[in-house]
């Protein structure tokens, strides 16, 4: 995560460390939502990319990424693939992030709210299914 101001100094300072492996996001989509600052979000891979192409080491096959780039970005303001509701208290959301791009408009941060966040895996809940209906005899 980093925020946008500050960038260049983590990138740098890993790439001086001898990192060679970089993950970012595009436009750095996604971030911790329980980071107190809004502006804290993932690695842009443009930030990347900018920073590989000033020390002339870029793939070869760049041309690729930003096709696929302008793909998603078109794709993900393309209000025919949003969906926008609001949950109330006592709902939850359960999303696959394997499939779903998810995320928020911007919240109050002085309202109440409870975020809770949790990770599973589709074996688990389909094995405890499973023992479930065994364990009713079904």
């Amino acid at each position: 995560h980093t925020h946008p101001d500050f960038w260049y100094e983590k990138v740098n300072a890993a790439f001086s460390a001898g990192c060679l492996r970089f993950d970012g996001t595009i436009k750095g989509m996604g971030g911790c939502p329980m980071a107190q600052d809004k502006l804290v979000g993932n690695m842009p891979s443009e930030k990347l990319i900018s920073f590989f192409t000033s020390r002339k080491l870029l793939p070869k096959n760049l041309d690729l990424f930003y096709k696929a780039y302008h793909e998603l970005c078109k794709r993900i303001n393309d209000e025919k693939y949003k969906s926008t509701f609001r949950l109330e208290a006592g709902n939850i959301l359960v999303v696959s992030a394997h499939r779903v791009l998810h995320g928020r408009k911007e919240f109050n941060p002085n309202g109440k709210r409870h975020l809770q966040d949790a990770y599973y895996e589709l074996d688990n809940i389909e094995n405890n299914l499973v023992l479930y209906k065994h364990l009713r005899g079904n």
